[in-house]
C-alpha cells in the first residue's frame, strides 16, 4: 500500500503521470488494447504531450513518484481507489486509468 499525499486539485494530474509512466514502459498489450478498445491512439497521444514538468508541478509529487505507482500498479490484480470519485472529471480519469491498467503486462 502507498500513501501520495497530493497538492489540494492534483489528482488529475498524477493519474495523468501514472498513465504515462505505464505508456512509457513499453510494456502495454497493443492486441489487447486493438481488439477491446476505441480511441486508444488518442488518448495516448493526449497523455504522451503532457509534461513531466506541468505534471510534477500540478500534482505536487515527483516523477520518480509518480513512474513507482505506475510501476507498483502494473504489479496489481486489482484496483482501488478511494476519494475522488465525487469528481466526475477524476472519475473518467480513474476509469481510464484502471482501463490501461487492464492492457499493462508485468515485467
Amino acid at each position: 500500500s502507498d500513501y501520495f499525499p497530493l497538492r489540494i486539485g492534483g489528482d488529475l494530474a498524477a493519474l495523468k503521470g501514472i498513465a504515462k509512466a505505464l505508456l512509457e514502459r513499453g510494456t502495454l498489450d497493443r492486441d489487447f488494447i486493438a481488439a477491446h478498445t476505441h480511441g486508444f491512439e488518442a488518448f495516448a497521444a493526449d497523455i504522451a504531450a503532457e509534461d513531466w514538468t506541468v505534471i510534477v508541478a500540478q500534482s505536487g509529487l515527483s516523477q520518480a513518484q509518480l513512474e513507482n505507482a505506475a510501476l507498483n500498479l502494473s504489479r496489481q490484480r486489482k484496483l482501488f481507489s478511494l476519494g475522488s470519485a465525487h469528481k466526475s472529471d477524476v472519475a473518467r480519469a480513474e476509469e481510464k486509468l484502471a482501463n490501461l491498467k487492464q492492457t499493462d503486462q508485468p515485467r
